[in-house]
């Protein structure tokens, strides 16, 4: 049974049209509760055969669930929102995406950045040859062999930098529907004091960086491919090297892994979480060990979406030191 989005508007008094601008096939339009008294005008888009929606002034303030959407309408929590819209139940919706609207989304992107984002020419893709052993060996450090370390590699298109701004850092990309939109780099040195780095979004006087498309707190790590399937658990971490390390080993049992880039979360980074949501049996937290007060405002913020948390073993720091088989023992009790 799908969400009845009209039903809904209609009961709750919310406005509408099924036609004229900014309404495309198979969609309503609606003011965008975000945007507010910024723009009053009819212009966040709601697919009513799938629940996503868009709003075509910002592209921040869009979802293929509609659970936001409806708490942002109604001020209800998340249990209230999924009560008007599946019962309590997941979609089978969920396994298909909104393409024509997504694709409208994309573009649209594209037409505000106007243009695309590439690498600079001195950060390479990673290889355990030349260079790129001295990277790739600090991933062995970090647990990994070195066959899986040209696995890594492969899979998650990691990179590396020798010279200029990116130097002694291994890139994470970051790639959002298809496109890349932002990437951090982590140092292989243990006494560089930032231990990542990662491309603004803003001009910086004197820097010749590339921009990036988006904010980098305005979106998670994996997320295309953690989109691509279902899973039996995702795992939200802070850094990138955690979500590698769970991600790579848990796999094969039905787990994946995000990060949060830090330890805050965005209004942004909620709506792809919520996302993620609609992919696994479980969403849970993972916090670093010793990190109480971060664990404590995470939990709260994300208690709708992410009710479990779990922690490392005695004695490991964070999840990007867990070797193959604590990750494995850690999720044992959920991946069934």
């Amino acid at each position: 049974m799908a969400f009845n989005v009209v039903g809904f508007l209609k009961d709750h008094n919310v406005s509408y049209r099924d036609s004229g601008p900014n309404c495309a096939q198979g969609n309503v339009v609606i003011k965008c509760p975000w945007c507010g008294d910024d723009d009053p005008s009819e212009h966040l888009g709601w697919n009513l055969g799938t629940g996503s929606y868009g709003c075509w002034r910002n592209t921040k303030h869009r979802g293929r669930s509609p659970h936001w959407l409806i708490m942002r309408l109604l001020g209800c929590s998340y249990e209230v929102a999924d009560s008007f819209v599946v019962g309590g139940r997941e979609l089978s919706r969920f396994d298909t995406l909104a393409k024509d609207f997504e694709g409208a989304e994309v573009q649209l992107q594209k037409r505000s950045s106007g243009e695309t984002l590439e690498f600079p020419k001195d950060i390479r893709p990673l290889t355990t040859r030349g260079l790129g052993r001295f990277y790739s060996a600090y991933l062995q450090r970090r647990g990994f062999d070195e066959t899986e370390v040209s696995k890594l590699g492969e899979q998650y298109a990691l990179r590396f930098c020798t010279q200029g701004y990116w130097r002694g850092r291994i890139i994470f990309p970051i790639y959002f529907e298809g496109v890349l939109v932002c990437w951090t780099g982590r140092t292989i040195y243990p006494n560089q004091q930032l231990r990542y780095l990662s491309l603004s979004d803003k001009t910086i006087d004197g820097s010749e960086q590339p921009l990036a498309l988006r904010n980098v707190k305005d979106l998670i790590w994996n997320y295309d491919s953690l989109m691509a399937d279902k899973y039996a658990v995702i795992a939200v971490v802070e850094g990138p090297l955690d979500a590698l390390k769970v991600d790579f080993y848990g796999k094969a049992i039905g787990v994946r892994a995000t990060c949060l880039f830090g330890t805050g979360v965005t209004e942004e980074q909620k709506l792809l979480l919520t996302d993620l949501r609609s992919r696994c049996r479980d969403l849970v937290i993972i916090p670093d060990r010793g990190a109480l007060l971060n664990e404590m405002q995470l939990a709260s913020e994300l208690t709708t979406l992410c009710p479990r948390v779990l922690h490392v073993p005695q004695g490991v720091e964070d999840p990007g030191a867990l070797n193959k088989q604590q990750v494995r023992e850690l999720f044992r009790s959920l991946s069934k």
